[in-house]
This record gives structure tokens, sequence and C-alpha cells, in this order.
């Protein structure tokens, strides 16, 4: 995971013509642009709900046991979900200085 998260910050880096030494996050945060953690936190949600709305009857049984929650790919998704609330604040508290 983090080999993408460089590469991405490497193409942000390249896309805005930021010096490599430049904080893609803080630069993201403050243009209102979505971070890594952000695109990766919503596509993930996303493959989950059309997980859970299939029809296929054994990705329904999946998403209904109990295996689901004790994969590595659902503890990453509680990671990176938690992590939302505190770029939340970090947004916040750079929108009011």
């Amino acid at each position: 995971m983090q080999s993408l998260r460089v590469a991405y910050n490497f193409a942000c880096r390249a896309l805005y013509n930021l010096s490599w030494r430049a904080s893609v996050s803080n630069h993201q945060i403050h243009c209102n642009i979505r971070t890594f953690e952000a695109l990766l936190r919503k596509y993930t949600y996303l493959f989950l709900e059309s997980c859970r709305k299939s029809s296929n009857v054994w990705l329904r049984a999946l998403m209904q046991s109990d295996c689901l929650y004790s994969t590595l790919f659902f503890e990453h998704y509680n990671l990176i979900h938690k992590s939302h609330y505190s770029v939340v604040v970090l947004q916040q508290v750079l929108s009011v200085s």
C-alpha cells in the first residue's frame, strides 16, 4: 500500500508542479482535492456496498459471514475509516485559520 501512496504522491507532484519536498497532502487539503486516503476509503466503501447489494448467493453468504470481518481487507478498511476523522479535523482547523 505504501508504494501505491508514493506513486500517487509522485503523480500529484508532477501534475501540480510541486517540489519533491512539498507536502502533497497539505496542497490537496488547501485546494479541496481528495487525498489518497480519501480516495481509498471511498472506493473501498463503494466496493463493499456493491458486494452487499449483489444477487450472487456466494457473495451474499460471504458478506453475511464472520469470515469477511476477520480478513486483512476489512482490518485495513477499518483503519482507513478511522483515519477519516483525523483528516476531517485537520481540514476544519486549516479552514478556520
